[in-house]
């Protein structure tokens, strides 16, 4: 009898252990929650949704802030007509989109008209710690923002990757960028108010492959193509950086950084060395920049020792002329300049005088002709198909149980 009893009772902790097991598992199985066929809000579903899931928004207009708070996809069903929006809303969030998570993903929207909110800020993210070793970042991957105070702000942080976005017409920044080990890549990045891309006090940032046009106003102070300062080292590759206020600006302390391979084209400023310091703040070296077209700027490149916003200061912060000298070729090729009145006696491709910016600035092998940008691999594209196939997937899945659950 007693024997009967041990056995029965294995079995009964067998059972539960196996029940349990399954529980767990169900538990951990990602899903696809579906706006508005199971929840009626975005909010709604990433509320209920688990870590790993993916919520996918149907077409249409939401007028909502979202924060997303948990490792999961948020997903749009086409990036034109899913939109979220909140025009007329009294009391505006900071942002359309706010990301607090590591390992999140944001693709398929439209993020419009938010007068009072940036479009999607991304906080604190992929710092490493004993109880999250290995972080994730996040992918802001093919999405529309436009007409937002901001495009997108990240703070701090590392593992950032925004790529195949349309970022244009924000009043103020298209991205500001603070996430360290970040890339930024393949966005039309065009009509913004002030830069198109700053980064910011953050290390080993890409700038890659971007259409970068028309950002800052022509004629005053505000900022223009891409901004660099502070810490670097920063590599911008391959880009069509045209028609901005200035091109690219090398701020302070910006350090280690390599510009080429890019087109700098009819911007009011090619390059600008923004040679002054505030306070504290370090003198940049060690940047170079090379194997660019300069074509038709109406400065190539200056050398600015004159900080327009000194009146806003406080009379106890320090300004003085900085001599932040960039290196305009690596030793044996520099760049194109469209105004170059050189010559190429040995018809070696490389004109027989430098092109001089000023005493301290001049590149020593400017070219004769004009650099054929090569064109990197769109990753972007491959990246939304495949993340939209594995939606698809499992939105098909789900179905197919609910079906044969039906049947049953």
């Amino acid at each position: 009898m007693r024997k009967i009893t041990t056995i029965a009772l294995l079995l009964t902790l067998s059972f539960v252990l196996v029940i349990s097991l399954v529980m767990v598992l169900v538990v951990v199985m990602p899903k696809t929650i579906v706006v508005p066929d199971e929840y009626p809000t975005i909010q709604d579903a990433i509320n209920n949704a688990s870590a790993g899931d993916t919520v996918f928004v149907k077409k249409g207009i939401y007028d909502e802030p979202v924060t997303i708070d948990k490792p999961l996809s948020l997903i749009g069903e086409d990036s034109q007509n899913t939109i979220i929006e909140m025009p007329y809303a009294k009391y505006s969030p900071r942002a359309a989109v706010l990301v607090t998570a590591d390992n999140v993903t944001v693709s398929g929207f439209t993020i419009r008209n938010n007068l009072k909110s940036t479009g999607i800020i991304v906080e604190i993210i992929g710092l490493s710690s004993s109880s999250h070793p290995h972080p994730f970042g996040v992918r802001i991957i093919g999405n529309n923002i436009m007409n937002n105070t901001e495009g997108i702000h990240s703070y701090s942080g590392s593992d950032l990757i925004i790529s195949g976005n349309n970022i244009t017409g924000n009043g103020g920044h298209g991205i500001y960028q603070s996430s360290s080990n970040s890339t930024i890549l393949e966005n039309n990045i065009m009509g913004n108010r002030r830069s198109g891309i700053i980064v910011d006090e953050c290390r080993n940032v890409t700038i890659k492959g971007n259409n970068i046009k028309g950002n800052g106003i022509s004629g005053t102070s505000e900022i223009g193509g891409i901004y660099i300062r502070w810490d670097g080292p920063f590599y911008i590759y391959g880009n069509n950086i045209t028609d901005n206020r200035a091109g690219i600006q090398f701020g302070e302390d910006c350090n280690n950084s390599t510009v080429r391979e890019n087109n700098i084209e009819r911007n009011d400023i090619g390059v600008e060395l923004r040679n002054f310091r505030i306070g504290n703040s370090g003198i940049g070296s060690g940047n170079i920049v090379y194997g660019n077209n300069f074509i038709d700027s109406s400065q190539q490149a200056l050398v600015n020792k004159e900080y327009v916003y000194a009146e806003n200061f406080e009379e106890d912060f320090t300004f003085s002329n900085g001599t932040d000298i960039v290196s305009w070729d690596n030793g044996t090729t520099g760049n194109y300049w469209s105004n170059y009145n050189g010559t190429d006696n040995d018809g070696d491709g490389i004109g027989d005088t430098p092109y001089v910016i000023d005493h301290n600035n001049q590149d020593n092998y400017p070219i004769m002709t004009k650099f054929i940008i090569p064109e990197f691999p769109s990753w972007t594209v491959m990246l939304v198909i495949l993340t939209l196939l594995a939606v698809a997937v499992a939105i098909y899945k789900r179905r197919l149980r609910t079906t044969k659950g039906n049947m049953i």
